[in-house]
Parts: C-alpha cells; sequence; structure tokens
C-alpha cells in the first residue's frame, strides 16, 4: 500500500496494520523490505531498482537477453542474496512502453520484455533461493496499454504484469469514465487478454490522484500534479481519502468477480526529502489512518487444498510407483521438447548434452507413435530458438549427418495450389528479385486469405515504409518473426487483420490478398530473412529464396 523510506517516521506502524496480502515497495532498499515482512509477515513485499543505463532497445534475441543480464547484475549482488526469503517481487525497467510509439518501436520493447523474462526464469528462478521471487513486467503508466505478446510472456513464464492506476482529479470531483480509460485500464487489458485465452496476474506498481490539466480526459502526471495541488484534492485528508475508498472499492469488486487476481495498489509517494515530488507525499500520522482504513477491502487469500486421503486403493498404489520411476518428464518450455511435442512425436530419453568441435550441442531422441520413426532432435546450446532434427545417418548413402533446420511450414496463400508467379533474385530493373511471388487468386479470380507460414510475433502491420513513414512499394504488409527463426514479410495485401505486438498460430489469417504498393496485379510477395537485419529501415538484407523451405 505505500512506497516506504527510511526518513518517513514509525512507516513500521503503518505497514503493521496492512491486511495480509498488501504490498509495501522500496526503490534498492532489500533490509527495508526485510524489516517491514518482519513486522508484518503477511504483506508483499515489491523491489524496484533505480537503473540509470538508457534504456535501449532492438538487437537480436541474445543481444536483448544480455542487456537482461546486466540489468540484473547491478543489484542481484550479496546484500540482496542476504535478504531475498523476504523480497517477493522485483521490477524491471519503468514506464518505457507508450501507445504513441512507432510498430517497430513497440516491437523491440516486446523483445526486451520477452528477453528479461527469459533471463530471469532461466537463470535466475531455477536458484533455490530466488525461485520464489517473481518478476513485474511493463509497470505502464496510465494512457498507454501493454501489448498482447507482453501479456502471453508474463503467462507463460509466471511473471505479473505492472500498471499504474492514476486517477484525475478536478476539485474533489472525478469523472465517471475514469475507471475504463485510466485507473481501471488494467481490467479492461485483462478482459482483451482473456478474450485471447491469455491470464494474467497484476501489480498495481504506483497509484494516486493526479490533477487535471485542460480539458477531459487531459491529465497531468508532472511532479506538481498530486493529491495536494490545489485543483486535485489541495491538500485535504479527509477529501483524498475518500478519492482512495472509492477506488478500493472498485478494485476490490473487480477482484471478487476475477480470482483475486490483482495486488492491492501502491501509494506514491513517502519520500519527504523529495520535494519534486512534494505534492503525492503521504507521511505520519496520514500513513496510519489509511493502514486502518483500507481493513475493510482484505485480499482473498486462497485456501490450501486438504492433504490427499491415505493410499486404500490399487489405482492410489499404480499412480505412486508409476511417479518413483518416472525417467522422463515433459517440459514443453524447453525448446528441444517443445519441438518434440509440436511435431507429433515424444522423447524416448532425458535431454543430454555433448561437445564436438568446441561446441556444445543439446539433443534428445524422440519416436512417433503410429508410424514408428525415430528422430534426433538437437540444437546448439544457447540458442533455443533454432531447433533441428534429423533421422539415422547410416540409413544415408553419404553416411552424412543434416545440420539444417528443418521447417514445416504451413502454405501463406490459404485454398488454392502454390503456384510461382515470379521466382525468387530473377533479374529486375531496380535490382534482383529479393523474394518469391505467389499466385493469391482462386478459380473464379477472386482475392484468397493469407495466413502465417508458422506461429510468431507480428512485428509490422502497415502500408507505410518503415523507415521514413512514406507509402511502402509493398503496399499493405505485415512482417511476422517466426517461432522457428525466420522473419517473414506478407506483402501486398488488400487488408490487414492483425496488428503489432499480436501472436499468431501457423495457419492464423494476416490479412487477404491483394495489389496495393508497386504492383501490377493480386498476388502475395513474400520474403524471408533471417532475425537481425533489416528490422529497423526498408532495406531487406540477407533474404533466402522461400521455395525450398515451402516444398515448391
Amino acid at each position: 500500500m505505500f512506497h516506504i523510506s527510511s526518513p518517513v517516521n514509525d512507516w513500521p506502524r503503518a505497514v503493521a496494520l496492512l491486511p495480509a496480502g498488501y504490498a509495501v515497495k522500496a526503490i534498492d532498499n532489500v533490509q527495508m523490505l526485510d524489516e517491514a515482512k518482519r513486522v508484518n509477515p503477511g504483506i508483499k513485499t515489491i523491489l524496484r531498482h533505480w537503473y540509470t543505463t538508457q534504456q535501449h532497445f532492438g538487437g537480436t534475441i541474445e543481444e536483448n537477453r544480455q542487456r537482461a543480464r546486466d540489468f540484473f547484475a547491478t543489484f542481484i549482488d550479496g546484500t540482496f542474496a542476504n535478504y531475498a526469503h523476504n523480497i517477493d517481487y522485483i521490477e524491471e525497467w519503468n514506464e518505457y512502453n507508450a501507445n504513441g510509439h512507432l510498430d517497430y518501436e513497440i516491437y523491440s520493447r516486446i523483445r526486451w520484455a520477452m528477453a528479461v523474462t527469459w533471463v530471469w526464469s532461466n537463470e535466475y528462478r531455477t536458484l533455490p533461493e530466488y525461485r520464489h521471487i517473481r518478476l513485474i513486467l511493463a509497470n505502464t503508466a496510465i494512457g498507454n496499454d501493454i501489448p498482447l505478446a507482453v501479456a502471453q510472456t508474463a503467462a507463460q513464464h509466471d511473471a505479473v504484469l505492472g500498471y499504474h492506476p492514476y486517477w484525475p482529479v478536478k476539485n474533489n470531483q472525478t469523472p465517471e469514465d475514469a475507471w475504463q480509460w485510466y485507473e481501471g485500464r488494467w481490467a479492461a487489458m485483462d478482459a482483451a487478454f482473456r478474450a485471447q485465452g491469455i491470464t494474467v496476474e497484476w501489480a498495481l506498481t504506483e497509484a494516486g490522484a493526479v490533477r487535471y490539466w485542460g480539458d477531459w480526459p487531459n491529465i497531468g502526471l508532472d511532479p506538481n500534479g498530486g493529491w495536494k495541488h490545489p485543483e486535485c484534492h489541495a491538500g485535504s485528508q479527509g477529501e483524498y481519502m475518500l478519492s482512495i475508498s472509492r477506488f478500493m472499492g472498485q478494485w476490490a469488486a473487480w477482484n471478487r468477480a476475477n480470482g483475486w487476481r490483482c495486488l492491492p495498489p501502491v501509494l506514491f509517494d513517502s519520500r519527504p526529502w523529495d520535494d519534486e515530488w512534494k505534492h503525492f507525499q503521504v507521511r505520519q500520522p496520514f500513513m496510519d489512518d489509511i493502514a486502518r482504513m483500507v481493513q475493510a477491502w482484505p485480499v482473498g487469500v486462497t485456501t490450501p487444498p486438504p492433504p490427499p486421503p491415505p493410499v486404500s486403493g490399487f489405482k492410489e498404489v499404480l499412480w505412486d510407483l508409476s511417479i518413483d520411476a518416472q525417467a522422463i518428464s515433459l517440459n514443453t518450455d524447453a525448446a528441444i521438447q517443445r519441438a518434440i511435442v509440436e511435431d507429433g512425436f515424444f522423447p524416448v530419453e532425458g535431454e543430454l548434452s555433448t561437445n564436438v568441435d568446441d561446441v556444445t550441442y543439446h539433443f534428445q531422441a524422440a519416436e512417433h507413435p503410429s508410424i514408428y520413426e525415430r528422430r534426433v532432435y538437437w540444437c546448439v546450446f544457447g540458442d533455443w530458438d533454432t531447433v533441428g532434427w534429423f533421422g539415422d545417418p547410416h540409413d544415408t548413402i553419404d553416411d552424412t549427418t543434416s545440420s539444417t533446420t528443418e521447417f514445416d511450414l504451413v502454405s501463406p496463400v490459404d485454398g488454392i495450389p502454390l503456384q510461382v508467379t515470379s521466382p525468387f533474385n530473377v533479374p529486375r530493373s531496380w535490382g534482383p528479385h529479393e523474394g518469391l511471388d505467389l499466385c493469391a487468386t482462386d478459380e473464379y479470380g477472386l482475392p484468397v486469405p493469407i495466413v502465417a507460414i508458422d506461429s510468431g510475433v507480428v512485428v509490422w502491420a502497415s502500408n507505410l515504409r518503415r523507415s521514413d513513414g512514406e507509402p511502402s512499394a509493398y503496399g499493405s504488409h505485415v512482417i511476422v518473426e517466426h517461432d522457428n527463426g525466420l522473419i517473414a514479410w506478407y506483402c501486398h495485401l488488400e487488408t490487414m487483420a492483425v496488428q503489432a505486438g499480436q501472436f499468431v498460430l501457423a495457419g492464423d489469417m494476416l490479412g487477404l490478398a491483394g495489389t496495393t504498393g508497386n504492383s501490377t496485379g493480386i498476388h502475395l510477395h513474400l520474403t524471408l530473412q533471417w532475425p537481425g537485419h533489416g528490422l529497423d529501415g526498408y532495406i531487406v538484407e540477407d533474404v533466402i529464396d522461400p521455395a525450398p523451405l515451402l516444398g515448391i
């Protein structure tokens, strides 16, 4: 419920009054959070690290992961380890996402969220002392939405989405639609995520009343715009209490109806030395008053399930014996096992590793349950996004082992046979044809749906050039970074059915074929490239011929 700081007198007294499940937050002070947890073992503790390094975005998957490692290394140290048992959440970078960013900027921020989550899940939470600490993603400020792909990342890796529910106030009055657009915007995002089958948890890591400026719906989240501003609550603790009470009632109603998936809000701010944000400060004894008031809205606590009944029948005996004897456990978060399961195979041994010519490989054997085919799936250690497989190399004439990634791609033109109208690399007046043109009309000459050749994240969906915002020669085009490592450009569409940041599955519709841009007729121009090239500009580099991968 509070940002806590040492100079605030008697802050432990207020923390001790909070109901179980409420949250307190500190900036780079794990000792304070440890003390808060000892004062009130039932509260949740949140640590924010003040990261002064400029937040760079873009680059390859591994470059983003290295940035994440650099971020964690600046505060995950011996002191942190000593108090980690009393830390429940840590925040990543703060308020870096905005609806006003260009699509490729939003995508680069999605890539960062994926990288920092991956590093925390795979390199920190595997350690027993950090396993209980959950990462809070995004910490998005009012007026900005969290991309669907970030919500999916949170759901997959047991992370939490952060939101700052400030509510606009003009002379002690809050507009009726404030919940939809401001302090309750996280609830609207949650409904959109649930509609896509994604369920997340929320942490309201900053909150409070802010004055409006100009006309509704404009508000000012600035140092001088807090509850003490003359046009907000004018410093009236009673009015601010009523304001907090209104919000808490709405928060509690949502929580009861949605499985208690949202932590209570953390009021900003209790830093008495910080004159810059003085209009937001909440100090003693006002903190005590707030802590007593919020006791009316306890957090729901899930009742632990009863212990299992004693073993009494053959089912229980066989179950326990099978668990004790289990040698292979499916883990679809593991890249190799995920590839095995997606191909309809099952593993017949645990994942192994070996070193060949100073390169470490991970591999796992698998078999198909109906055709009895056996494969070995493999990848280079650390390159978990590129998994290949091969059959028995002893059955080949030249006794060689495949070392290329196998692709199982869906045809991008839905409902018609693949037919090349202009091949890859054919000379053009302006240079070689960097893609493949495919027929995209049915027997009646009508355009067909264009679909994703594999699952992935939409990078771009627009009719503009990526570098300067001018109309693109590709017309309306969609760019998808696919899970198999390929980046695909689907060009000359008539309409687009997706938006940047959206996750798509193989076969999902991206749009309708068309002849927009520099085109003489309805067709699909498909360009394939490897990641890390061309994402921030218009010119495509390192392209490859799609035809062999599509089986043409």
